[in-house]
């Protein structure tokens, strides 16, 4: 924001003056990063939705009676949604999220959406837990640079993919730092907590939870992390 200087008139006293509008960035500027808000990270179904400018959107919850005893995550960027349809099955899942178009196929590792722009990506392998059908909550978070998650538990396995900035997952058995356009999964009943990038970039990622239906997603840990993502990589 410019620094506005006080006005001074000629043959009048000296007195302070209202300050001005704020003037318009350089056009040459960024936009601001959003705030790191304070607190753990809060992730809601439906906060980017409703105005939020960091939080989560659940974008997609299909439930399927079949999957693989090891589940691949591939990911294709496309132009438009009606190029994402015209690849996609009737098994895939199509998401906009953060102004882009993705295709989501789950399956076997070799089983690649054909077309798209050039941006893909792949996780896994995915375990499924037990159970007679599985919810797949696909999720877009974006987590400003330095927040972190409250420590939590979710009832199936957490993959993840990085879209921009960085990410560290603490678990009781170490860390795992997963980069721009990168994939990461962690184990199914282990706590965890997710910090955000170090520097000023926003995480923007994908994050995907299979989970029995009839179980809740994500529930509270009281496991105490010990900071190991505070620590130099």
């Amino acid at each position: 924001m410019r620094r506005l200087l006080p006005l001074l008139l000629l043959a009048a006293p000296l007195a302070a003056q209202p300050p001005g509008p704020p003037g318009p960035p350089p056009p040459d500027s960024a936009p601001a990063e959003p705030a790191a808000p304070e607190g753990p990270f809060a992730c809601g179904d439906r906060d980017l939705s409703e105005g939020a400018a960091t939080g989560c959107q659940l974008v997609a919850r299909p439930t399927v009676t079949r999957l693989p005893p090891k589940v691949y995550w591939h990911l294709a960027l496309f132009p438009s949604r009606e190029a994402a349809q015209v690849a996609s099955r009737f098994t895939d899942v199509i998401t906009e999220a953060g102004g882009q178009v993705w295709l989501h196929r789950f399956g076997a590792e070799g089983d690649v959406p054909a077309g798209g722009s050039g941006r893909r990506g792949l996780v896994g392998p995915i375990t499924p837990p037990r159970a007679s059908a599985f919810q797949l909550d696909l999720i877009y978070e974006v987590m400003p640079a330095g927040t972190r998650t409250a420590p939590h538990l979710h009832a199936g396995p957490e993959a993840w993919w990085v879209l921009e900035g960085t990410q560290c997952v603490e678990t009781a058995r170490g860390v795992e730092r997963t980069g721009e356009g990168e994939g990461a999964v962690g184990p199914a009943g282990t706590a965890a907590r997710v910090v955000a990038s170090t520097g000023v970039v926003t995480r923007r990622a994908f994050a995907l939870v299979i989970h029995d239906p009839v179980r809740p997603r994500t529930t509270p840990s009281r496991w105490k992390p010990k900071g190991l993502c505070d620590a130099p990589a």
